[in-house]
């Protein structure tokens, strides 16, 4: 059912627990006999469990993505699944709500625990909220569109200018500028 259609099939809320028990209950059999075909029957049983559990993770990432576009929840979910759905629909809309305020020049959200690099010897400076560094331009750069799409340049070679953060340590990354 689950291979024959593009919704979710309708399963029992044991439905993951008795797959394992099947599983078991083969390996247990092969273990017993150690006979060809019970090793194919657990390895049929392991292939086809597999199968049908990417497909249904595949289609409840396809019905968290509606949801966020539509509201539509018919979901019919059973053990974890309403659980990784709820989070792929949290993590979906922060994702969204974070492309859509840089479309209108919002500055993003801080993410909790986030890793922050190791202190370059750069000076920063505060500008609407960003961290700026300042950095002299070694190579002619072309105008260019940031990740968070505002255009910066064009900038001649031994040009000084101040840029966010992330931007001027690409340029200093691809030796297009020097720290100042």
């Amino acid at each position: 059912m689950e291979r024959n259609s593009a919704k979710l099939a309708d399963i029992t809320d044991g439905f993951y627990q008795e797959l394992r028990q099947l599983v078991g209950e083969c390996r247990s059999k092969y273990e017993s006999t150690h006979s060809p075909e019970d090793l194919r029957a657990l390895e049929n049983v392991i292939k086809m469990s597999r199968d049908i559990f990417e497909r249904r993770e595949q289609k409840l990432s396809m019905k968290a993505l509606r949801f966020i576009r539509t509201g539509e929840d018919d979901a019919k979910l059973v053990g974890g699944e309403r659980k990784v759905f709820d989070s792929l629909v949290s993590s979906m809309r922060q994702f969204r709500e974070e492309f859509d305020g840089s479309l209108v020049g919002a500055a993003p959200k801080p993410h909790a625990a986030t890793p922050q690099p190791a202190a370059q010897p750069q000076q920063p400076a505060e500008n609407n909220g960003f961290s700026e560094t300042l950095i002299r331009i070694v190579k002619n750069i072309p105008k260019f569109v940031s990740s968070d799409m505002r255009e910066y340049g064009p900038f001649e070679a031994n040009a000084i200018v101040k840029l966010p953060k992330k931007e001027a340590e690409l340029l200093l990354t691809r030796q297009f500028a020097e720290a100042m």
